[in-house]
């Protein structure tokens, strides 16, 4: 009986062992993705060429921006839209400001990131761009998702926004109609705009 009870001892010691030998392997492999250095950081331009009408002005085309940082086998991606109506724009040019982050570990472009917040060196969009590929970054340096990264449950399909900006009636439910088609029916933003026609007394 009391052989029996110190083999249980002894299986229980060595659970709690292994238990506290995993965690502090896996808090190494953090803090060691934590101090990964930044040593690529690629801009890629994807051209849109299709016209978007709003009350203010009209888009002809628009110039995204995707963004992968990397470093030790290990990468983040973003994407915004750089510009418009601007066929010509030098995506490296614009992108400048992502120099900062070479060679910075993960805390350190965190740390940079935030100043350049505090100092309004970096406009929102800028901002936005970079914080998007270092969460990415340090989500799958840690094996996980963004939103697990950010402390998030919520895992079900994010719906798509149809959006219509249209001055003509008929094509805005053209656009509908398309809408519907394509399976975009939960969430349609229509905003219609042109000159306004004064309609006979007593409408």
């Amino acid at each position: 009986m009391k052989k029996r009870k110190q083999r249980s001892r002894t299986l229980s010691d060595l659970i709690c062992f292994l238990v506290f030998l995993l965690f502090v392997l896996s808090s190494c492999e953090q803090a060691e993705n934590r101090t990964l250095q930044i040593d690529t950081i690629e801009l890629y331009r994807v051209d849109v060429e299709k016209a978007r009408h709003f009350s203010h002005s009209t888009w002809q085309n628009r110039q995204h921006a995707f963004l992968k940082l990397s470093g030790d086998g290990h990468a983040g991606w973003s994407e915004t839209i750089a510009d418009k109506n601007n066929p010509d724009l030098d995506i490296c040019e614009w992108g400048h400001f992502l120099l900062d982050l070479k060679g910075a570990s993960l805390d350190e472009a965190f740390a940079i990131l935030e100043q350049r917040r505090m100092d309004s060196a970096w406009d929102k969009r800028q901002l936005e761009f970079t914080e998007l590929a270092l969460i990415d970054l340090a989500a799958r340096t840690e094996g996980i998702s963004a939103n697990e990264y950010l402390g998030l449950t919520g895992d079900e399909p994010v719906s798509g926004l149809f959006t219509i900006l249209e001055d003509n009636p008929k094509k805005a439910a053209e656009q509908a109609q398309l809408a519907k088609e394509q399976g975009f029916t939960s969430h349609i933003k229509v905003k219609l705009f042109g000159d306004q026609q004064p309609g006979p007394a007593g409408r």
